[in-house]
């Protein structure tokens, strides 16, 4: 009976060790259709021996092969009992893989245990290896073509905003100089560009005009002024003095006698009226005839003096006056004022005996005359 016991227990100690798992190169043993387990990161052979996992596989212990890292994952050791997922920027694409690829320049992948990687789209690139997210081409800059290294730069009349797939025309009324333009730049005040893609802008012309920026054409300059520079921004009133009756003008002109302008911007000359002239040309005001002198037209440059027998005692007149009874104006030219001939001697006809003669020629004695019917002669004198 003792016997018996002593077997058994033997028995079960034989199988209890056997079944803990095995170092590689151990000899494994089969008892009862068991086998005994190898360490984790081996796997038993067809010899019963167990095998070091390889890289790029994974192996528990309990297992006659050796298993491949699937597509996506990698392991580069031996040993393993698990395989690593390739990172982000990284792929697999075969089964047992022990590294993972690094994404070539033109390609990208954000994500991990990839197969392959994502080629960067138009208006993106990648120029390193091993990257995970695409970069977009800077502004100023454009890719047309997928799986790129690199952008091409916007010549100059373009400009990009950043991740552009083509360059954009500068519209009409901006231009752009230089290459690699974010954006473009407003033509100024006296300059335009009428074209797209311009790179320079165009000075107005002398004639021309423009106040504003951002502008596809000049402006005439209008009649009463002159723009005599190329690039004005603004167009210049003829002063008093000159006129221009014509647009797009590079100069004005100046009054001629008896001709002026009072006024900034005149497209026309104004004529003297009568009462009134100018000596020189590019007058700016008309001058009132002095006393004495008189001047019955328009647009004249000289006045008339007062002949004998006639005066004029104020400024400015088209006319002279005559003298009445007693009266008289002796000067040969430019009598101002009426001379009474009679003294204390009122109505004294023709000679008041001191040798001034009353030039009326219907002086009644005894009558004086009434004063003009349009009020320019003073009382006692006609018109």
């Amino acid at each position: 009976m003792v016997f018996a016991t002593s077997f058994v227990s033997a028995a079960l100690m034989f199988a209890s060790v056997h079944a803990l798992p095995q170092p590689e190169g151990h000899a494994l043993t089969k008892r009862n259709n068991a086998v005994t387990t190898c360490n984790p990161g081996s796997y038993y052979s067809t010899a019963m021996v167990c095998v070091v996992c390889p890289a790029g596989s994974t192996c528990d212990g309990t297992s006659g092969t050796a298993q491949p890292c699937t597509s996506g994952y990698y392991q580069p050791n031996k040993n393993s009992t698990s395989c690593l997922p390739s990172p982000a920027g990284y792929y697999t694409n075969q089964a047992g893989s022990t590294q993972a690829t690094a994404c070539s320049p033109g390609s990208y992948e954000p994500g991990r245990n990839s197969t392959a990687c994502i080629g960067t789209p138009a208006g993106f690139y990648t120029n390193q290896r091993g990257s995970a997210a695409a970069i977009p081409c800077p502004a100023g800059s454009y890719q047309s073509n997928k799986n790129s290294t690199s952008c091409t730069a916007a010549q100059a009349g373009y400009y990009t905003n950043a991740g552009a797939i083509q360059a954009v025309a500068c519209s009409p009324g901006s231009y752009q100089p230089s290459t690699n333009s974010p954006s473009c730049l407003l033509a100024p005040a006296g300059y335009y560009t009428n074209k797209k893609a311009a790179t320079a802008t165009t000075a107005c012309s002398p004639g021309s005009y423009q106040p504003n920026k951002n502008s596809t054409a000049c402006l005439v300059t209008p009649a009463g002024s002159y723009t005599n520079l190329k690039g004005s921004a603004q167009a210049t009133r003829c002063p008093a003095g000159s006129y221009q009756p014509n647009k797009g003008s590079t100069s004005c002109i100046s009054t001629n006698t008896g001709y002026f302008t009072n006024t900034t911007g005149s497209t026309s000359a104004v004529a003297c009226p009568p009462g009134h002239y100018t000596s020189s040309n590019g007058s700016p005001t008309a001058t009132p005839c002095p006393p004495g002198t008189y001047q019955p037209y328009s647009a004249q440059n000289f006045c008339y003096g007062a002949p004998s027998g006639r005066f004029q005692s104020m400024a400015g007149q088209a006319g002279v006056c005559g003298t009445c009874c007693g009266w008289a104006a002796p000067l040969v030219n430019n009598n101002i004022n009426p001379v009474n001939c009679t003294g204390g001697k009122p109505n004294a006809y023709p000679s008041s005996g001191d040798g001034c003669i009353s030039t009326a020629v219907s002086c009644v004695h005894t009558k004086t005359c009434v004063q003009s019917a349009n009020g320019t002669c003073p009382a006692a004198t006609f018109t």
